[in-house]
C-alpha cells in the first residue's frame, strides 16, 4: 500500500508540474463554463420550463435554477472525468517514451501495483 501511495504521489507531482498537460486537461471544463455563462443557462432554463408546462406542473424558480445548476455540475464532472483520465494516460505514455517505466519495473514493486 505504501508503494502505491508513493507512485500516486509521484504521478500527481508530475501531472501538476507539466503545465501543458495540466492546462489541456482543464481547457474543456473552462470552455463549458464559458458556454454556460453565455447562453446555455437560458437554453437549459427554457427547456426545463417548457417540459414542466407540458406536464401541467408549476414549480418555483429556485427549483428550476437548482435543476439547471445540477445539470451544469454533472456535465462538468463528466467532462473532467474524461479529460483528466486522458491526460493521466498521456503521462503513462510519456513514461514509456522516455524510458522511465524501466526504472519503475526494476523496483521491487508488484506489476499489479504499477498497473493500478
Amino acid at each position: 500500500m505504501k508503494q502505491l501511495f508513493l507512485l500516486v504521489k509521484r504521478n500527481v507531482k508530475i501531472y501538476f508540474k507539466d503545465k501543458g498537460l495540466f492546462i489541456s486537461s482543464l481547457i474543456t471544463p473552462v470552455i463549458l463554463l464559458v458556454l454556460y455563462a453565455t447562453f446555455l443557462k437560458k437554453v437549459y432554463d427554457d427547456s426545463f420550463r417548457f417540459a414542466l408546462e407540458q406536464a401541467g406542473v408549476t414549480v418555483a424558480d429556485s427549483v428550476v435554477n437548482a435543476c439547471v445548476g445540477g445539470q451544469l455540475v454533472s456535465s462538468l464532472l463528466a467532462v473532467c472525468c474524461v479529460t483528466v483520465a486522458f491526460c493521466s494516460n498521456m503521462l503513462m505514455v510519456k513514461d514509456k517514451a522516455t524510458g522511465a517505466i524501466k526504472d519503475l519495473t526494476v523496483t521491487p514493486v508488484k506489476p499489479g501495483t504499477l498497473g493500478l
